[in-house]
């Protein structure tokens, strides 16, 4: 066993806001291990076939993780303690009269110390380190007892069973809301119009008629006096009355229309690159 002083725990090189945190670089190793795997597996099927492509998809996806950050820091932990309390009756070390809840702390003392330290390291170097991590959580159940829990934890991650890498995307969701776009005002006014209405109308006029005098007439007295007369004239003239009368009404409803528009934006997805470095087959 190698000298326990020569372990340093590894370091978050991220100095992003999630530095040092349990599932910080999730992504980035996550990435590193996959393109780690499908490197490691063409390798593999070159040197060993079908079997050959299993396991160097497995050590390359361990190494292409240790490549980018540390495989541990892409580990779920509520993941990881999920399987371990499913699993835990099945393995070897697993007291019938121990439940799963002892055994939690040195799970997750094993899978959560690989971000701890520099990449490579094996469980047996860091235990030192780790039994003390262990008992400074108050976990009642003895080590030795524990070690096997917490080796299995560690393994699990050194090997990239544990790595997982979360994809999201946006979702759109397209609501409705009322907006004033306008509205109609109804306003009355008043136009004059030329109205040509025939009519008959009467007047009077003067004819002048002159007859010769009878036999044997008088002559009249004021004969040879100068003299007039007036006789007035008549005419019938057009008088205007006006009265008002509805002809008609203007009634304004309104009723609801629909129409389908296409809304257009844009989300964000997820997604996964695999970049391979060194030699490749061709």
């Amino acid at each position: 066993m190698a000298d326990n002083q020569d372990i340093k725990p590894h370091k978050d090189i991220t100095g992003g806001p999630d530095a040092g945190k349990v599932g910080a670089g999730k992504v980035g190793a996550g990435v590193g291990a996959v393109g780690g795997g499908v490197a490691g597996a063409a390798m593999g099927s070159a040197v060993g076939g079908p079997v050959g492509t299993i396991l160097g998809a497995i050590a390359g996806a361990v190494a292409g993780a240790f490549g980018g950050k540390a495989i541990g820091e892409a580990v779920d932990p509520e993941a990881e303690d999920r399987h371990w309390n499913e699993r835990h009756s099945f393995e070897p070390y697993a007291a019938k009269n121990r439940t799963y809840e002892e055994y939690r702390t040195a799970y997750r003392t094993g899978f959560e110390g690989p971000q701890k330290y520099e990449p490579g390291t094996r469980f047996e170097e860091a235990e030192p380190t780790l039994k003390e991590d262990y008992h400074a959580t108050g976990a009642t159940l003895p080590w030795e007892h524990a070690r096997p829990a917490s080796e299995a934890a560690w393994k699990r991650v050194e090997r990239g069973e544990a790595v997982t890498i979360g994809l999201s995307e946006e979702q759109v969701k397209v609501g409705k809301r009322e907006v004033e776009v306008g509205g109609v005002r109804l306003r009355k006014v008043v136009r004059t119009e030329m109205v040509n209405q025939p009519v008959r109308l009467r007047h009077e006029e003067v004819e002048v008629t002159r007859e010769a005098a009878r036999e044997g007439a008088t002559v009249p007295t004021d004969a040879f006096t100068e003299g007039e007369v007036y006789i007035p004239l008549k005419r019938e003239e057009a008088v205007v009355e006006k009265t008002a009368r509805q002809i008609g009404e203007v009634r304004a409803t309104k009723r609801q229309a629909e129409e389908t528009r296409n809304v257009d934006t844009q989300i964000r997805r997820e997604d996964v690159q695999v970049e391979r470095e060194g030699p490749t087959r061709k």
